[in-house]
């Protein structure tokens, strides 16, 4: 029987001075706190700036829809308008057209998310939400029902960005639908804020 090296971690005392024990080889870094996700199984927590915190980014902003929205066309991408916003530091996203439009060059997160209800239930049908640019997606999540129910889709990116960049939210479906609204605003909801 081969005997394991004996690697231990020598606790040091502290006077109420709550550090983590690192190995003898590792390093402390510095810690920040957490803005942005985490994945789960079945679950995504997200963690956005509120209003307090505005005052030290340079750019945020969560929008979401009041009112249902049609997605009349199957196979055609619809841009979803996020019609109300809690949070908009620069003014960068425009609620008549739906467009996050960033004033600074940086890394971003962006998270979008629908729910969707087909026009002829029981119906089999596929159902995507992407972030887009014009002209390329940035982000796509796919959704295939056999049973033809109703379905709630989310995306999430961290993507570098160019001042200027037009950036929205996009609904495709193989049969017409549409996006429902609830008391929570929660569930359709387009946000972003820049990391760096």
């Amino acid at each position: 029987m081969s005997s394991r090296p004996n690697k231990r971690i020598k606790r040091q005392e502290r006077n109420n001075n709550k550090r983590p024990l690192l190995a003898p080889d590792i390093t402390q870094g510095s810690n920040r706190p957490l803005i942005g996700s985490t994945t789960l199984p079945n679950q995504l927590i997200t963690q956005l700036p509120t209003i307090a915190d505005a005052e030290n980014l340079t750019s945020a902003f969560t929008a979401f829809r009041n009112g249902p929205q049609e997605v009349p066309l199957p196979a055609n991408t619809t841009t979803v308008l996020y019609t109300s916003e809690s949070l908009d530091v620069n003014e960068e996203y425009n609620t008549a057209t739906g467009e996050f439009i960033p004033q600074q060059t940086g890394l971003y997160f962006l998270h979008a998310s629908v729910d969707f209800t087909p026009t002829t239930p029981g119906v089999p049908y596929t159902v995507s939400l992407g972030i887009f640019r014009p002209g390329s997606g940035l982000a796509v999540a796919f959704d295939e029902l056999p049973n033809g129910n109703r379905t709630n889709l989310s995306v999430s990116r961290v993507i570098q960005l160019q001042a200027g960049s037009i950036i929205f939210a996009g609904v495709t479906s193989s049969i017409p639908g549409t996006i429902n609204v609830f008391s929570s605003t929660s569930v359709n909801r387009f946000e972003g804020f820049r990391i760096q």
